[in-house]
């Protein structure tokens, strides 16, 4: 797993800068990250799990809002809920739980970088160095908040396939399949600016063939009449997308944080000196 990061690391990051040794090193400034506030990162990850799941039910329940609309009555699958209410009323308590929803998501992330910006605040005091410009204390909320999403993302991802497991496991094994020969394609590949078109048209590009093949391991499986549940199917790729899209944005992520590295560690680590 550390070297199938690393050659993500390198295709996302672009240059010949990153390795898997970026990954050894962000194991590392997460070790001494953690060593000084315990609670940032648990807390962090359980707010952004929060906000994508309340984000994907913003995201999915206006389907259900056009359903009602078109069928003049609640889909069959919201009978047991809603019972006999007429469409108006569905309409209503399904925006009603759009707004809700979207709401969380927002406060989660609010409160995610909000905490971000305190922690990261404690953690420069605690430090006293001598030497931190503004730009540096000005961009720390920015780091330490990239390094404990990193990690979010991650624990994210290991969520969504072990529920990709109970749900479709052969839809996790293609998808692990996937990433591993992704992962070796894009390592070979020539590298690009990590800022530059070429570099997001290859990350969405990368996460993009992954889904599809996904796709096609269903439609397979449905000719031969071995694809699970319509809902099984429907959730595990959503949850598959959704951990193609956070290993390619972690992968990018730490690019960004090894080509600051003597930055973020002159933040964040305590026996590391402020270098010009």
């Amino acid at each position: 797993m550390r070297a199938l990061l690393g050659r993500l690391a390198k295709s996302a990051g672009g240059g010949g800068a990153l390795s898997p040794a970026a990954v050894f090193w962000l194991l590392r400034i997460g070790r001494s990250v953690q060593a000084e506030l315990t609670w940032p990162l648990p807390v962090y990850t359980l707010l952004f799990i929060l906000s994508q799941i309340t984000l994907l039910l913003a995201l999915l329940l206006p389907w259900n809002i056009l359903a009602t609309l078109s069928l003049g009555h609640s889909p069959a699958r919201f009978e047991g809920t809603f019972g006999q209410l007429g469409a108006g009323p569905v309409v209503g308590i399904l925006m009603a739980l759009v707004l809700i929803c979207f709401g969380t998501h927002l406060v989660a992330e609010a409160a995610g970088a909000s905490m971000c910006q305190r922690a990261s605040a404690v953690i420069i005091d605690r430090h006293r160095k001598l030497g931190l410009s503004d730009s540096l204390r000005g961009g720390a909320a920015s780091d330490y908040r990239r390094i404990l999403r990193l990690f979010a993302m991650l624990a994210y991802s290991i969520i969504a396939a072990v529920l990709i497991a109970i749900s479709y496991p052969a839809l996790l094994v293609i998808l692990l399949l996937y990433v591993i020969l992704g992962a070796m394609v894009a390592a070979i590949l020539p590298p690009v600016s990590a800022q530059g078109v070429a570099s997001e048209l290859r990350s969405k590009a990368w996460w993009g063939i992954g889904f599809i093949c996904l796709v096609g391991w269903v439609i397979h499986d449905a000719w031969h009449g071995t694809m699970p549940s319509f809902w099984s199917v429907f959730f595990a790729l959503l949850l598959a997308r959704q951990a193609l899209i956070f290993l390619m944005m972690s992968a990018s992520s730490l690019g960004v944080l090894f080509r600051r590295k003597e930055r973020v560690e002159a933040l964040f680590v305590a026996d590391r000196p402020v270098t010009a």
